[in-house]
This record gives C-alpha cells, structure tokens and sequence, in this order.
C-alpha cells in the first residue's frame, strides 16, 4: 500500500470525508483513511491507497484538495526527521488537485446569475456527491440559474432542469447586476442557462431547461435519471411556490394571450417541497442513481430525525455548512435502492407533524435568530 499525506483547503471541513469517498467509489479504489489521527482543524489526512495511479485519479476529482504526496517519513519534530534520513526532502508532492475549476466558474466572470445562484465550488463538490460521469442523465427540479447542473456538466454530466419561475428561465425581468452599471436594470434575452453553457464550451452536455412546477412536472414517469441534484427554496430570498390560486375557480384562457399566460402561485411550505423532492426523486432515478440536495437547519431543534427518510433510499452522507450561530445547511446524499415497483411511492411516512412543524418554522426562526443577533 502507498501511504500519502492529502493536504486539504481550510474550508468546508465537514465536507471532506464525504467527498473522498464519493470519488474512491467513482473509480472503485481502495483507501484506508486513518481516522484516528485527523481532526478537522487541521488540513491534514493519511490515506493508503494501491498506487500512483490511484492517487491521480482522486486528485482528477477532488476540488476540496489541494495536493496529494507520498509520506515519506514521519516524526514528532523536524529534528527527529532529520535524524532519520537526510534525503527526505528530495520527495516531491505526486500532484494537485482540481481546485483551479472554481476559479473557472466564478459567479464574478458568469455571463448570466441570479441572487441565488449557488457558489461554484459548492456546486461542483455536489457534483462529485453525485458521483456525475460522463453521459450522466442529470436534473436539477430547482434549477434557478443553472448554477449546480454547469458543474454537473464540467464532469460530463448531461444536465438539465426546471424551475417554477418564468422570467428566470426566459430572460425577463430585473437584472442581478442591477445597479453596477447605468444601463444593466434589466435581463438581456440571452441571459439564459444555456448562455452559460456556450460560454463554458458546455453546449454539447446541455438537454433543455423547462418552465415548470415541481410537483406538476411534463414527464411520463419513468427510472431515467443517473443523478438529481438540487438546492430547494427555503422561503429566505426565494419562497416555495407552485400553481395553484387561492380562489377554488378555472376558466379557460383566451388564444391570443395563451402563449404568454403565467399561471397564478401559491405558497408551497418546506414540508411539503421536501415530500414533493422525494416522490420526484424516487419515481424518476434510476436504481443506484443518487439524490443529492441542502437541507435548511435550525440548530437547536436539529437531530438525526430532522433528514427526510424514505424505504427506497439510504442515506450516504450528511454534511453540514455552518452559516451563522444557529442556522446551517446540510448537504444530504441519499441512494435508490429500490425500483418504482418495488416500493409505494405514497408508502413513506414524512408526515409527522413535529417533523411538519419544524421544517415549516424554519424561516420564522431565520429571521428570529438574525433579529436576535442584531440586538
């Protein structure tokens, strides 16, 4: 076995583990990671692995690494070092990692963004969660501006999406950039997902994006996606909606103005958007494709009992980003392991009113601990 020493960014510390392992199983390598002497205040991890080879293919994933190199040797002190042998320093690093993408995606140097277009390098570490290869069949139900499916497709992934919100998807309304420049108010009609994707030179790993709602998706229900990735809305600076008016009434919408109709929204409550992902989610992946999501968290009502279950997945991983003193976010992993007809999709029980009620409170309690911060 190749002992190394992975040297790590000092970021995102939770995330680590997660993502190793998450490559190790892309490439089917055998790693023995040596728990009992890391910690995550350090950037520091020892690994064993088969070889050289095993090494580059992490290091041709990995964006939370910064380098990989062989240990050498190892001593309490850099005297003691060099009492055991003189040449230690003639060993070089193997190599680095892949953390010079995010640089290449910034959301600074992005053609089209959003006010929640997710942080490049979160979206490609969801990307490595997701374990996306190469004609990966990807989807995104919360597509927003297409940030978390540009880093699907940076790894070959055939990506798309949909989203509940016209003017994001079409190009309309009030720039993001609004402000930085006298004549930038609004939304050029080319600032669109798939301008993103030209850019990036990403056209041919791009399907379509669709206007729709979540839970009133155009699909026939079929196993087809490898991976679906996503960040749902959490009522902060985007609330859950889906069609639906609060008036029990229909009519029929003229001809000339059908093309150009934006049904009515209504609310849509945490709860019920994380029931809605998982019904989704399980009667369109594929068995072994794998639902990787954020899950919005009030701290000191969270526990184990907190991350959505459901008898066709098993939960993978489960990383937290801490946000400020009692709000974070976690980054959950889950795997089908059951086909459609092997399961009731309806069977599954998220329905507990505390679990209702504490996904529900979330955003009350948001706003409550920043008030209480301000104070």
């Amino acid at each position: 076995m190749l002992q190394c020493l992975c040297l790590y960014a000092q970021e995102f510390e939770d995330f680590r583990i997660q993502e190793l392992k998450s490559i190790c199983e892309i490439f089917d390598i055998e790693v023995d990671i040596q728990y009992d002497v890391y910690t995550e205040k350090k950037p520091y991890l020892f690994i064993d692995v088969n070889g050289l080879d095993d090494v580059q293919k992490i290091l041709s994933r990995s964006i939370l690494l910064k380098s990989i190199s062989e240990l050498y040797i190892n001593a309490d002190s850099y005297k003691s070092i060099g009492e055991k042998d003189s040449k230690w320093k003639e060993k070089l690093n193997i190599g680095t990692s892949q953390r010079c993408v995010i640089n290449k995606y910034s959301l600074k140097d992005r053609y089209f963004i959003g006010n929640t277009s997710m942080d490049p390098q979160l979206s490609l570490i969801m990307a490595n969660q997701a374990q996306i290869v190469k004609g990966c069949f990807c989807y995104d139900p919360f597509v927003g501006t297409g940030s978390i499916i540009v880093a699907c497709s940076h790894f070959g992934g055939v990506s798309g999406g949909g989203d509940i919100d016209y003017n994001t998807i079409y190009g309309r309304g009030k720039s993001s950039r609004a402000g930085l420049s006298p004549d930038k108010s609004y939304r050029s009609r080319d600032e669109l997902i798939r301008t993103n994707f030209e850019h990036y030179n990403l056209n041919t790993f791009y399907w379509e994006i669709i206007a729709s709602d979540a839970t009133h998706n155009p699909f026939r229900v079929t196993e087809i996606f490898d991976a679906i990735v996503t960040d749902p809305p959490y009522g902060i600076r985007e609330g859950g909606r889906k069609l639906g008016s609060k008036k029990d009434t229909t009519w029929d919408i003229p001809d000339d103005v059908r093309d150009e109709h934006i049904p009515a929204k209504r609310m849509h409550t945490l709860s019920s958007i994380m029931v809605d992902l998982f019904e989704f989610a399980f009667k369109y992946l594929v068995v072994g494709g794998r639902l990787v999501y954020w899950l919005p968290i009030y701290k000191p009502s969270y526990s184990e009992e907190t991350i959505p279950r459901h008898p066709g997945f098993t939960l993978l991983g489960n990383s937290e980003q801490h946000l400020t003193k009692t709000i974070s976010r976690r980054l959950i992993t889950m795997k089908k392991i059951k086909a459609l007809n092997e399961e009731d999709s309806t069977s599954y029980k998220l329905n507990k009113e505390e679990w209702k009620q504490q996904q529900n409170d979330f955003r009350k309690n948001y706003f409550n601990a920043n008030n209480d911060s301000q104070d």
